[in-house]
């Protein structure tokens, strides 16, 4: 039980903000108020970047509209986009916290598809989770599951999907939540 149980479903799906996180986190731990900073801190900055992934998302052929598929919840996509711009590399974002939806439920893929302007047949999904890629198969979406941080580059080129021009790193990393340049 305890914190993933309900509390970060909750706060992923949108159903709370970071303040009833928090206390939603410290009773479901039975643990005493911990001041909000340590919170933020704890939550938001475990991410680093995976540069083949990153490489591999800006190497996308332009006709191709990329859309970014995930579980999350406000505090983690901003420890996302501390360390790595993702959001510039992609055309939208199909976000648990924002669209009140997880996966692998059917409708986040459908906002998904919608969101890149294509049929279930025309799209590609990329996860580390068996699950999540069985329910975008169940769609009808080619999916595959990333088993290492090769695994995603690999998949794409077998599809067509990458073209030879690659983003400066710059261009996608972030440090301490400002914009390389």
């Amino acid at each position: 039980e305890g914190l993933f149980s309900r509390a970060t479903p909750a706060y992923d799906r949108g159903e709370l903000d970071r303040e009833r996180f928090f206390r939603a986190a410290e009773e479901a731990c039975g643990i005493d108020r911990l001041d909000d900073a340590f919170w933020t801190l704890a939550w938001r900055d475990i991410f680093t970047p995976i540069e083949p992934a990153l490489g591999a998302l800006s190497r996308v052929v332009p006709s191709v509209r990329r859309v970014i598929v995930s579980n999350t919840n406000e505090l983690h996509w901003e420890g996302v986009l501390r360390v790595a711009r993702v959001d510039e590399l992609v055309d939208a974002c199909a976000l648990s916290h924002e669209l009140g939806l997880l996966k692998p439920e059917p409708g986040i893929f459908l906002a998904a598809l919608s969101l890149a302007g294509c049929a279930a047949e025309e799209a590609v999904f990329a996860d580390d989770r068996p699950d999540f890629v069985a329910a975008a198969r169940a769609l009808g979406i080619d999916a595959f599951v990333v088993e290492h941080a090769g695994s995603l580059p690999r998949e794409l080129e077998i599809r067509g999907l990458l073209g030879e021009g690659i983003v400066p790193k710059e261009r996608f990393t972030a440090t301490r939540g400002v914009r390389s340049s």
